[in-house]
């Protein structure tokens, strides 16, 4: 389980994970940006997830226990990213297409 707890502003927001049990409470990330929007891989050994340093929003992932993110978009647009998913979406036709 993942959730989101709002700091100071919104542009302080971290990620927090939890057993289905509603123990372990950890924290994965703290920092002094956004973090929002999370989707953990299907073995849960991976979590992709917005990050908010400038705009535009870009994706980011990192290992499930916080460790190593890494940006792996890199916008030059004025809109970026939003609910990032390790799972395959289908689009209307003409639009993009991303597979699992």
């Amino acid at each position: 389980m993942d959730f989101r707890r709002r700091g100071a502003s919104e542009s302080d927001a971290e990620l927090w994970a939890w057993r289905l049990d509603g123990s372990a409470l950890t924290r994965l990330t703290n920092n002094d940006v956004g973090d929002d929007e999370a989707d953990w891989t299907r073995d849960g050994s991976r979590i992709v997830f917005i990050r908010v340093v400038d705009w535009p929003p870009e994706v980011f992932t990192m290992a499930a226990d916080g460790a190593g993110p890494q940006r792996i978009t890199a916008f030059t647009c004025d809109f970026g990213a939003s609910e990032p998913s390790w799972q395959p979406i289908l689009c209307e036709p003409g639009a993009c297409r991303r597979r699992g």
